[in-house]
């Protein structure tokens, strides 16, 4: 036999040999660990599913109750967006029948104010216009300046309507209502 034929022949034992070894190890007393640890393996795997399928469980009960928690706020939400415009309608009705109860409280005291009583004058026959009121010492103690001094005077200093209104325990309306009264007031003195 040449070399070249030998040394084929030993490389087909050795890998013939090497391809058995193993095979014998399976089948020995040592051989038993690789079952062993494929069926650590597949338990492993089965208990991680398992795991992992209580956790998805979890997650859509906690997806669920997220869920539930928005729609109980949203209906809440729209529960108290009714109210607050139910609120806001009934305040600018009361808003409007003080506006409306003022103004008729200002056009009767612009009557009052304007109200005069003809005289009859010896030397003439024309009808002379004279206030109902005797003398202006009246009209200086009924004028809304004297008698809303105090308020007037906060109002000067600058103090807003809410501030004046809640010191004298009064209405903001009713307070706006005095104010403009005594600009007009002022304008009408001027005038005359």
């Amino acid at each position: 036999m040449e070399a070249w034929q030998l040394i084929a022949i030993l490389g087909a034992v050795i890998v013939l040999f090497s391809w058995m070894q193993p095979k014998r190890n399976d089948m020995g007393p040592n051989g038993g660990w690789l079952k062993e640890m494929e069926t650590t393996l597949e338990q492993f795997s089965m208990e991680l599913e398992a795991g992992n399928e209580k956790v998805m469980e979890q997650v859509a009960q906690m997806k669920q109750q997220y869920e539930d928690q928005i729609h109980t706020l949203r209906g809440k939400v729209e529960m108290m967006e009714q109210q607050l415009n139910a609120v806001q309608q009934s305040v600018r009705l009361e808003m409007k029948e003080m506006l409306h109860e003022q103004q008729l409280k200002l056009e009767d005291w612009k009557s009052r104010q304007s109200t005069v009583v003809p005289v009859r004058d010896k030397d003439a026959d024309a009808p002379k216009a004279v206030p109902s009121e005797s003398g202006s010492s009246k009209e200086d103690e009924s004028s809304i300046a004297t008698r809303y001094k105090d308020l007037l005077e906060l109002y000067e200093q600058g103090k807003s309507l809410e501030h004046i209104s809640k010191k004298f325990g009064i209405h903001k309306g009713e307070a706006q209502l005095i104010v403009t009264l005594a600009r007009e007031e002022k304008l009408n003195r001027v005038q005359k």
